[in-house]
């Protein structure tokens, strides 16, 4: 496993890249959105995945490319929905619609480090309630190996 810088948000947070490799398998794990970013298959010369070779395409047109998307994936219609019997309002970033969890969603946050070993990573993920309308505090995890 190594560690580098990948580059650094339009907002100045830096973003990691962590490489693991084993089993024949070359990958790059983004701290931004926990994204994987590259995927190799050893003998092969072509990616598995889609990927960018920098941050900004993941501000912009790849934003949901390779990441762990939440708390919601697809739509929430008129970006509201009856939770506990209450209706809950989320912030609206596909016209009236919550596209895979809002512009605060999983995948538009930098995760931390929050372990590995040779031949893994684990990404943490804190969200308190309310952020982008949804209730809860959550504690995510997501772990590549």
């Amino acid at each position: 496993m190594s560690v580098r810088r990948f580059g650094q948000l339009r907002d100045g947070r830096e973003i990691l890249e962590i490489t693991l490799v084993g089993g024949g398998l070359t990958a790059r794990v983004l701290t931004f959105g926990a994204t994987l970013a590259d995927l190799r298959l050893a003998g092969a010369d072509w990616p598995l995945v889609l990927g960018a070779p920098e941050i900004g395409a993941y501000e912009g047109p790849m934003a949901w490319f390779g990441a762990v998307v939440g708390p919601v994936a697809n739509r929430i219609g008129g970006g509201r929905a009856l939770v506990a019997g209450h209706e809950a309002r989320f912030e609206a970033n596909e016209g009236a619609n919550t596209l895979h969890g809002g512009t605060s969603g999983t995948s538009h946050q930098v995760w931390r480090l929050a372990g590995h070993a040779p031949d893994r990573v684990t990404l943490a993920l804190d969200l308190p309630a309310g952020l982008g309308g949804f209730p809860g505090n959550r504690r995510l995890r997501a772990q590549y190996r």
